[in-house]
């Protein structure tokens, strides 16, 4: 609800809480607060006030300020002193249990449960996330979040955008955590100039009919696959490094690309190149296709191929060596005038 002017009861009542409110012609009223946490201010009860949902900036000081919930349209929360992110420090968490136009900026949130959103339209810049026993960032129920410029590690698990949410990652990065790095289960994320690295799970996983768009970004020394899709779920990577992904911990281990049951990937020019098993690995009825120069090299073996899925090296510029196995007659391989170099096992060749 927004209102062009206050009654004079309005008045009185923001003036017994607290609240500043500035005019403008065109936006209508907002309130705007400096919320100094070092000097016991609460941020929940500066939103709890806020009696006509009108639009809020708060603007944060310290390093202790108490997690809290955001539940109406327009709130813009900040540090004060900006020329250095993060400026201030929420430990206990952040809930977004609905509201468009949210934005949080230049803050640190640690411990609780992270950044939660279960609803609304939330935009993250220069945020840091850590120190969370779970994950660090978690959507669901339609959500659009969009993140930049900004950092996730130390915590349970990093990033999670599920149920049919949309989530934007630009210049971000997701490392150091002790579960995925980032995961998406029936939704679409979109990952750019960014990176995924040092994390004890799939550096990215996604799945249950999910939507992956990564570009010029790093995804590096994971423990397990750097990039996991799978049931049903489609990836299209355009320079990307994927690389040094290691073997230690089970199955999954050591891929640089795991598609497996129905999952398909398009890779163009990228690298995937000094991981623990596989470059690329296709299980049940799934299928890559490499063009525009990437490169598969350095890898224990270039790919395998299991269980009716298929390769398809698409343009004459890719290069792939270390080997291609396909472990059954289902499975098949098709090149476009690529280089390959030490095919293991005589696969198909569905363009024959």
């Amino acid at each position: 609800m927004r209102i062009k002017s206050l009654s004079p009861l309005a008045a009185v009542i923001f003036a017994l809480v607290g609240l500043a409110v500035s005019s403008d012609a065109n936006a209508g009223m907002t309130i705007k607060k400096i919320v100094n946490c070092d000097k016991g201010m609460d941020v929940q009860r500066f939103l709890d006030r806020n009696l006509f949902s009108l639009p809020m900036e708060l603007r944060l000081v310290g390093d202790h300020c108490s997690g809290f919930e955001i539940t109406q349209d327009d709130v813009s929360i900040s540090a004060l002193y900006d020329d250095v992110c993060p400026g201030a420090t929420v430990v206990g968490g952040i809930e977004i249990t609905g509201g468009r136009r949210i934005e949080l900026s230049c803050i640190a949130v640690t411990g609780g449960d992270g950044v939660t959103i279960f609803d609304g339209q939330v935009a993250l810049s220069d945020v840091e996330i850590y120190g969370v026993d779970g994950l660090g960032l978690f959507t669901e129920n339609d959500v659009n979040v969009y993140v930049v410029d900004s950092l996730i590690h130390d915590n349970e698990e990093g990033a999670s955008v599920e149920r049919g949410s949309t989530g934007t990652f630009v210049n971000t990065h997701i490392t150091d955590n002790a579960g995925n790095g980032l995961y998406a289960v029936g939704s679409s994320l979109t990952f750019l100039d960014g990176s995924v690295t040092h994390n004890d799970g799939p550096g990215i996983l996604v799945e249950s009919s999910s939507s992956l768009n990564l570009e010029r970004s790093l995804v590096a020394n994971n423990i397990e696959a750097g990039v996991l899709v799978r049931s049903n779920s489609d990836a299209t990577l355009d320079g990307v490094n994927i690389t040094d992904n290691s073997g230690e911990n089970g199955a999954a281990a050591g891929h640089g690309i795991l598609a497996e049951s129905g999952a398909s990937v398009m890779a163009r020019n990228s690298a995937i190149t000094g991981n623990g098993m596989s470059g690329v690995e296709l299980v049940l009825h799934s299928i890559a296709d490499l063009s525009d120069g990437t490169m598969v090299s350095a890898n224990t073996i270039g790919a395998v191929i299991r269980q009716d899925s298929a390769l398809r090296i698409s343009t004459s510029d890719v290069a792939f060596s270390d080997g291609i196995e396909c472990v059954d007659a289902e499975s098949s391989f098709s090149n476009d005038g690529g280089v390959v170099i030490g095919l293991g096992v005589v696969c198909t060749d569905f363009n024959e």
